[in-house]
């Protein structure tokens, strides 16, 4: 602690001044959380990936159930609605990247601004996933929440839904290295944006 009677000695002539790190949990979390204000800035980057598959599901249960469960092929007591939620999650969730700000990030140089500084390399990666994994968690629930309002019923209870969505969470954070990879290897929206395209529609 320095106090009036201590003074501050003087640093010597061309010696250098680090920035000190701040820890890899605090660069992680700094770039989570830019991350995630800029996903919720940008609609674009969630709203048609939560309305298209609420959308299917709804005309797919709606056209398809009464037909399906009357027939012979499926077992008495088969629900149609819990056949098709699985296929709405892991629409809206697989395919969800960041990858298309990355590239924006180098192309204006904020990437290598942050080079610049001490912050974690490996951190500047994993925030822009941690911001993915939570925007993937915010897609699946509101279409779980969905299929219960329409009577689907979960044998193993809140625990059960809850392990649901993480498992789409995990799910949808393990396709997003792909636009990422392509993001990285080649600086060009374009090709992030086509590969997470490529990504869902395999």
């Amino acid at each position: 602690m320095t106090t009036a009677s201590t003074p501050v000695p003087a640093r010597a002539h061309g010696e250098r001044v680090h920035a000190r790190s701040a820890g890899f949990w605090a660069d992680w979390r700094t770039v989570a959380l830019r991350a995630l204000r800029l996903t919720w800035r940008d609609p674009e980057a969630f709203g048609p990936a939560l309305a298209i598959p609420l959308f299917f599901f709804v005309v797919n249960v709606g056209a398809l159930q009464a037909f399906v469960e009357s027939g012979s092929r499926f077992p008495p007591g088969f629900d149609y609605k819990a056949f098709q939620l699985p296929v709405a999650v892991v629409f809206a969730v697989t395919g969800i990247s960041r990858a298309q700000a990355l590239v924006t990030d180098i192309q204006d140089g904020y990437l290598d601004r942050l080079l610049l500084t001490p912050v974690r390399r490996g951190t500047l990666l994993l925030g822009l996933m941690t911001a993915d994994f939570v925007l993937i968690l915010a897609l699946a629930t509101p279409v779980m929440l969905l299929g219960l309002a329409l009577g689907i019923h979960v044998a193993t209870g809140v625990g059960g839904v809850l392990m649901f969505i993480a498992m789409a969470g995990f799910w949808g954070l393990g396709f997003t290295g792909f636009p990422y990879a392509i993001a990285l290897r080649t600086g060009n929206p374009s090709a992030a944006r086509m590969a997470a395209s490529t990504v869902l529609v395999s």
